[in-house]
């Protein structure tokens, strides 16, 4: 419930099928509402993009074939030979987030060497040579992602943006909840007027037929008989204004929900009154839009530095170990480069690559950072307008609440008086216009009480969804 202080008990009196009417419109809105849709495929874009920066640490396999012809040199002389070779390779790597990578390379290769000389043949005097080669080799970033400090960084942002996303889906699903609520307040109180405008037709078609009566009995002057028809034709006409308002909330509803919503699964306002108590609070942690904003500069910030390191130069350290062998036999070749020694070789690498001039990682950076400045900018406007809307917010509350009262002690007293007057009427104390002026501040009283606590209600909502606590406020929202 509300932690700002909601001891709440929503003023109604408890109809079940119209709780359930309200509860079922809110579980189709999630699963109809195109808006919540697009988010929803919003955030699925940005976990992908976390699985992206994941995969980057994939197991990964790789290979080649080369196909060669020309002159080369001898493998026992630098003569050059006629040749023709074929060399396929394959290789199993894994990444580390740390910025090194293992890497296993088989390299095999077959060479014609029918056409050589025959004193650069190998040994055994074969037409053809096989070259077998196992490698293990190891590369380490130094520089751009030393320590794993750039994957980290990309991670992060990216975790950082889905939960903006995230932030950003419930701010959409609060939003049009807070919709969904007013357009059912609305409903609600358009069927309230409905019924407040059939009573007081009944009363006016009671009235008349008095009037009528006393007509014809020659008690009531024919001024009152013109006068009570012509009051009953304007009962009519509201009723009937009523009926059409009622109409337009219920296709508001419809349009939200895409579907028919029925008059039956809207209740109606009843006249006891529950209050509520607000706590004024100023902390907005919760609001969705605030939290959008701060992780969204975090995640801004965290590709800022991730970029930074992108403009440092290449430079990469590794250790290699390879074994091999040469025979005209492949299968001797095959084992011999799996025991023999003989063509063992080490081998330490240390590479680099300096771009020169503006790079693009650079330019983006420098986007980046103005974007980051644009978010700090909305943050701080967001706080300001978020302490202004609390305070109208509030402020609001107090006049419905006080409203409230007094059309209710308006609504008591209007109906002391038309009963009263009507009662003064039949024994000819006063005219009908003083009846039909009490009617009229009677159904005027009640209408106004009836709409002070729907704008009560619909500002608690307000409140509610100001400090990101809409969902927990409707979840047991009684009628």
């Amino acid at each position: 419930m509300l932690k700002i202080g909601f001891f709440l008990s929503l003023f109604l009196v408890i109809q079940g099928t119209c709780l359930a009417g309200f509860q079922n419109l809110v579980g189709e809105l999630h699963k109809k509402n195109t808006t919540i849709k697009k988010e929803e495929y919003t955030l699925k874009q940005n976990e992908n993009q976390i699985k992206a920066v994941e995969s980057t640490t994939n197991l990964f396999l790789d290979g080649s074939a080369t196909y060669r012809e020309g002159r080369d040199a001898s493998l026992f002389s630098f003569s050059s030979q006629e040749t023709k070779s074929l060399s396929p390779s394959v290789s199993l790597g894994l990444p580390f987030s740390w910025g090194g990578v293992l890497k296993f390379t088989h390299e095999y290769t077959r060479q014609d060497i029918s056409m050589w000389d025959a004193a650069y043949k190998t040994a055994n005097g074969g037409d053809i040579a096989y070259l077998i080669e196992n490698k293990l080799s190891y590369s380490q970033d130094l520089s751009r992602n030393v320590f794993g400090k750039s994957y980290r960084l990309n991670l992060e942002s990216a975790e950082l943006n889905y939960r903006a996303a995230q932030s950003q889906l419930d701010s959409v699903e609060e939003t049009t909840l807070l919709e969904l609520y007013s357009y059912y307040l609305n409903a609600k109180l358009s069927k309230t007027m409905l019924g407040l405008n059939r009573e007081s037709l009944d009363r006016s078609r009671v009235r008349k037929k008095l009037i009528e009566k006393r007509y014809k009995d020659g008690i009531a002057i024919r001024a009152d008989y013109f006068r009570v028809g012509s009051s009953y034709l304007v009962s009519e006409e509201l009723l009937e204004n009523s009926k059409t308002e009622f109409e337009q909330t219920l296709n508001e509803l419809s349009m939200l929900v895409e579907r028919d919503v029925l008059g039956e699964e809207i209740a109606h306002f009843d006249e006891n009154f529950k209050e509520l108590t607000i706590e004024p609070k100023k902390d907005f942690n919760q609001n969705k839009n605030y939290q959008i904003l701060k992780k969204r500069l975090s995640a801004l910030e965290s590709e800022v530095e991730a970029l930074d390191f992108q403009d440092n130069p290449d430079v990469k350290l590794s250790f290699e170990y390879s074994r091999g062998a040469i025979d005209n036999n492949y299968s001797d070749a095959f084992s011999d480069a799996q025991s023999d020694s003989t063509y063992d070789s080490k081998a330490v690498v240390l590479s680099f690559n300096v771009p020169f001039g503006e790079s693009s990682s650079e330019i983006t950076r420098v986007n980046k950072n103005i974007e980051a400045q644009k978010v700090k900018l909305s943050l701080t406007d967001l706080q300001k307008d978020l302490h202004l809307k609390n305070d109208q917010l509030y402020r609001e509350f107090k006049s419905s609440h006080q409203n409230i009262q007094s059309a209710q002690r308006r609504l008591d007293l209007g109906k002391k008086v038309l009963k009263e007057q009507t009662k003064r009427y039949e024994r000819g104390q006063v005219d009908l216009d003083q009846v039909l002026n009490a009617e009229d501040e009677l159904l005027g009283a009640e209408k106004s009480y009836f709409q002070y606590i729907a704008k009560y209600q619909l500002v608690a909502a307000q409140i509610a969804l100001l400090h990101g606590e809409i969902n927990d406020y409707l979840k047991d929202y009684n009628e």
